[in-house]
């Protein structure tokens, strides 16, 4: 036996190594797809179907049917035509066909049951609102130099239908593409779009304020977004109907990134709209970036009463009762929060009178946060220059707050004293 591998052709050995390598590249795609009909079954089928015989069947076809869209793809065409003779591809390509076309009965029967079935499970764990105070204004301070990272879609088959158009997708029953989400995205980002703007600059018209809104939300700009993460490469498309229908390239990836927005959202029910809108927020405030600056540096500003009257319910306790996720702080608050109380004072002072801007001629002001508690006497924690007294405390408090290591231990001394008080509280009277 081992002679007899000294004399084996290096074509023999080529020809065997390539037919391990198609039996592991099978045996890859059974084990996904049976891994797949089980955790279906397990996960849906016994709580779905109570009479699991026939669905059960009915399970696995959907799931054949799957595989085959999968392993059928024209990106794995050229793959496919190496692995199965020209008489088996066309025979797949007849039972993907045939399988389509017979979907009904049962098998439609099954796509309702789950979809209507996972629908009444999930709306029980979503959160009652997505608050307004969820969206925090933009800062200048906050705008990022480069792209930020794509949010995941969490639905594969979402995620797929984000870039099919409906031209690819056509003579499928029930199939998605996305012109279906693009719809959805749309909505969404139009009311983003409209919190951001009315927070951060709230003593814009209505008009304007829509001018800022249009600007972010034109199929130009997020054409310009589509491209910027390559969504152009994904894109599965007839380009011939560019010149048949009233379609445009920037027009389709316009659609496409509203597609995409969509899909983030609805494929994360509990937190899809807030990882969307914190990247829609950093995008967009690189799109309209001197225009925050202008607002930031503004000293007409006013404070808008819109976003401050409620009734009795404080921001943190809104964003945690009705959206699950705490409301993000300004850095004084922060800093009050982590360190401040009733042994230690937080004090916002002038470190020396304002100046005057060269360029822009506007005041500029140094202002100092400075602590009086935990060991500490009238210490400064930190200072920041701006064109207004608050915004400056912002930067001196987002100073202070850099410091992690000495925050940290202002913040266990107020937490070891107030367990202390509690214990003493909790004790009964002598």
């Amino acid at each position: 036996m081992e002679n007899k591998r000294k004399y084996e052709s290096d074509e023999s050995v080529e020809r065997n190594h390539k037919h391990r390598k198609k039996d592991a590249w099978f045996r890859n795609i059974h084990s996904s797809s049976v891994a797949t009909a089980d955790t279906n079954l397990s996960t849906q089928s016994s709580v779905i179907f109570k009479t699991a015989g026939k669905y059960q069947k009915a399970l696995h076809v959907q799931n054949l049917i799957r595989s085959l869209d999968e392993i059928l793809d024209e990106d794995n065409k050229s793959i496919i035509s190496e692995i199965l003779s020209e008489e088996a591809l066309k025979h797949c390509l007849s039972l993907q066909t045939c399988l389509h076309e017979s979907k009904i009965g049962v098998l439609e029967e099954v796509d309702k049951n789950i979809l209507s079935e996972n629908i009444q499970h999930e709306t029980l764990k979503l959160p009652k609102i997505l608050s307004p105070l969820s969206i925090s204004p933009w800062k200048s301070s906050s705008i990022p130099t480069e792209y930020p990272p794509l949010p995941e879609i969490l639905d594969p088959t979402l995620e797929a239908a984000t870039f099919i158009h409906c031209s690819v997708s056509a003579g499928r029953k029930g199939a998605l593409n996305y012109e279906q989400l693009e719809l959805i995205g749309d909505a969404y980002m139009e009311l983003i779009a409209t919190l951001l703007i009315s927070q951060t600059f709230p003593c814009l018209s209505p008009g304007k304020q829509s001018q800022i809104r249009e600007i972010l939300v034109k199929n130009i700009t997020l054409a310009k977004y589509s491209l910027q993460y390559k969504f152009d490469k994904r894109l599965k498309i007839d380009w011939t109907l560019l010149k048949s229908a009233s379609l445009t390239k920037v027009k389709v990836l316009g659609d496409v990134f509203e597609a995409y927005v969509a899909a983030v959202i609805l494929s994360d029910p509990i937190e899809g709209v807030r990882r969307a809108s914190q990247w829609l927020k950093n995008l967009w405030s690189m799109t309209i970036a001197t225009t925050i600056e202008l607002e930031d540096k503004s000293e007409n500003k006013v404070l808008s009463h819109l976003w401050h009257l409620r009734g009795n319910i404080s921001p943190e306790k809104v964003a945690e009762e009705f959206n699950n996720h705490p409301i993000e702080l300004n850095a004084k608050e922060k800093l009050q929060k982590l360190i401040g109380g009733k042994h230690a004072k937080l004090s916002y002072r002038d470190l020396s009178p304002p100046t005057k801007d060269p360029q822009t001629k506007l005041a500029v002001f140094s202002i100092g946060v400075f602590l009086d508690g935990w060991g500490e006497k009238n210490k400064m924690l930190g200072s920041g220059k701006a064109n207004g007294k608050k915004e400056a405390g912002l930067k001196a408090a987002t100073v202070a707050l850099s410091n992690e290591n000495l925050i940290k231990l202002y913040a266990g001394q107020k937490t070891a004293l107030m367990g202390v008080e509690n214990k003493h509280s909790q004790q009964p009277a002598q």
